[in-house]
């Protein structure tokens, strides 16, 4: 339960396909930063600080990815269904329902539409497929563009808002400010009802309650 409650899910599960579908690159302003992600991915695609330091232990690929995410939506869906659906739909369906002060994350998204559309790209089986393509309008090359030119824009905004001109010397911190709105991290906030307060914790998916079931013997 541990494992699983500081996984990204869209490193864990969409990134894979993301990353298929742009193959081999030797650009120098987006092999870098795909070695990060690919890095990120292949430990599990977490947002932890095992070494207690209160900074993400591969907060370099959390934040390329918090910045990557809504622009390859807005450049793969956008100009097929136009703006206004886009706003329309965001507003029974964020684009991402990340970590936030309550803990609870992922629970709906984006991330489904982007894993059929790139799996039916890929000549992959999709059960119960979209209506159209939508990444490049169903071209993989296309495709392949907007994801390599938005990878790109994001790794700029990432080092633009970090001040570094690397993206792997970005520092993600754990826990920050409370209160800040926007948050400026994923930790979680408690709500004081008595006279002691309970002071930031770092992230984790916390679930209403957690149960392991074991069964035991044969049915």
């Amino acid at each position: 339960m541990e494992n699983g409650a500081t996984i990204d899910v869209r490193g864990q599960e969409v990134y894979p396909l993301l990353r298929r579908v742009i193959g081999r690159t030797q650009r120098a302003d987006v092999a870098p930063v795909l070695r990060t992600l690919d890095s990120w991915r292949g430990g599990g695609a977490h947002r932890r600080d095992l070494d207690g330091d209160n900074v993400y232990d591969e907060g370099p690929a959390v934040a390329l990815m918090d910045a990557w995410w809504p622009r390859l939506l807005e450049a793969s869906f956008k100009p097929v269904v136009g703006q206004r659906f886009m706003d329309e739909t965001r507003k029974i369906n964020l684009f991402i329902s990340g970590p936030g002060p309550g803990g609870s994350a992922f629970g709906s998204g984006w991330w489904g539409y982007v894993d059929k559309d790139l799996r039916k790209l890929l000549g992959q089986r999709v059960r119960g497929p979209l209506s159209r393509g939508y990444c490049g309008r169903g071209r993989l090359t296309r495709c392949r563009s907007i994801l390599v030119s938005t990878l790109r824009d994001a790794a700029i905004e990432v080092r633009g808002k970090y001040g570094v001109s690397n993206v792997d010397d970005v520092k993600v911190p754990a826990t920050c400010k409370e209160g800040a709105t926007p948050q400026e991290c994923d930790q979680i906030e408690f709500t004081t009802a008595g006279a002691v307060s309970t002071p930031p914790i770092p992230w984790q998916d916390r679930p209403t309650f957690q149960q392991i079931v074991a069964v035991e013997g044969r049915r």
